[in-house]
């Protein structure tokens, strides 16, 4: 089954989004492309996912909803295709029935956290693209900067300088870190910041992540996908880095509370704003407004945009928007892998 439509990805049928996400997965996480296909086409699954929350894609939180019992303890014979909860290689045969077994047997569980949770992914890995993209920011001012992130779920994100970075022959960042992130370049080295000066750093989601809630932090690791156990020992670090001294996050619409966070910013601090895959939720005219606030916001802003939109793979840009009071100077920075396995600096294609 094609993904034929131009709708936004989430207002199309559940269906459509499971054949879209196994396609766009491929063979980086062959447990769920083999899921995915499958749920396509066994209309009780289907409808195992039809109280999931407006907005949110149904095939992951499906998934992550059963990876976050079994990870809880819900004895099965699914956890053995799940190598970080089996500690070995997965069985050769198929998976599709003990899944749809597990479906069966924990069906009033499941559907309780489809209807509650959120796809709330902290992937510590993209801040690989986001800090060459801080490098860029500073180059342009010169000044001390407040970090405001769209959709910051648990806040990782926002404590980037307190992780170590490998690219190439350089690195960045305390040498102490228990983060440890490194990426493939596939273009020019990246630049690197010379004298990251955070005045202070605040994280908007209409949900925020408790990091020291281990319900919430189980979710967040329910949300690495099978297999990558490299995301899920970084996802651990940055949780234990957050929690001795957690980020400033705010609940709220990002549209409804932006305006007073811009304006409250420390003296003589420019606002940076980032997203991270987060307006893939958003409808046009969201983003729309989002633009105009910026636009309008009374001050100089700037925008790290770290963005998809659609089941497309590997595309995400990185894209730096310059607000001088007024409408935007844009400039696309490259492109990188959605956990940050590649970095390709100065991509300008499409």
């Amino acid at each position: 089954m094609g993904l034929m439509s131009d709708r936004h990805i989430y207002d199309r049928s559940n269906a459509e989004q499971f054949a879209a996400f196994a396609d766009a997965v491929g063979d980086e996480t062959p447990l769920y492309t083999r899921l995915g296909r499958a749920v396509v086409d066994d209309p009780g699954l289907l409808d195992l996912t039809s109280g999931t929350l407006p907005g949110q894609p149904a095939p992951n939180v499906l998934f992550a909803a059963v990876q976050y019992l079994l990870l809880g303890g819900a004895p099965h014979e699914l956890a053995a295709w799940y190598p970080g909860l089996s500690g070995t290689t997965p069985p050769s045969g198929d998976p599709v029935p003990a899944f749809a077994d597990f479906c069966r047997s924990y069906e009033a569980e499941l559907r309780r956290l489809i209807s509650t949770r959120r796809t709330q992914t902290n992937e510590v890995g993209r801040c690989l693209a986001l800090l060459p993209a801080l490098a860029a920011v500073e180059r342009r001012l010169a000044a001390p900067v407040r970090l405001i992130e769209i959709g910051a779920s648990a806040g990782l994100l926002l404590l980037l300088d307190r992780y170590h970075y490998t690219y190439g022959a350089r690195t960045w960042g305390p040498t102490e870190s228990p983060v440890r992130l490194t990426t493939e370049l596939r273009a020019g080295p990246p630049p690197l910041p010379a004298h990251l000066d955070i005045q202070d750093r605040v994280g908007i989601d209409l949900n925020p992540i408790d990091v020291t809630n281990p319900d919430d932090a189980r979710w967040l690791e329910a949300l690495v996908w099978p297999g990558h156990e490299t995301r899920q020992k970084q996802l651990r670090s940055a949780l234990g880095v957050a929690v001795s001294d957690p980020p400033d996050l705010v609940a709220g619409d990002a549209l409804d509370v932006l305006p007073r966070i811009l304006s409250d910013a420390p003296p003589g601090a420019v606002p940076v704003v980032y997203h991270s895959f987060a307006l893939i939720q958003w409808s046009d005219d969201q983003r729309a407004r989002l633009d105009r606030l910026l636009s309008t916001a009374g001050r100089r802003v700037v925008r790290i945009w770290l963005e998809w939109f659609g089941y497309q793979r590997n595309r995400p840009l990185i894209r730096l928007f310059d607000y001088p009071d007024g409408p935007a100077d844009g400039e696309r920075l490259g492109r990188f892998h959605h956990h940050g396995r590649w970095l390709e600096w100065g991509a300008t294609g499409s």
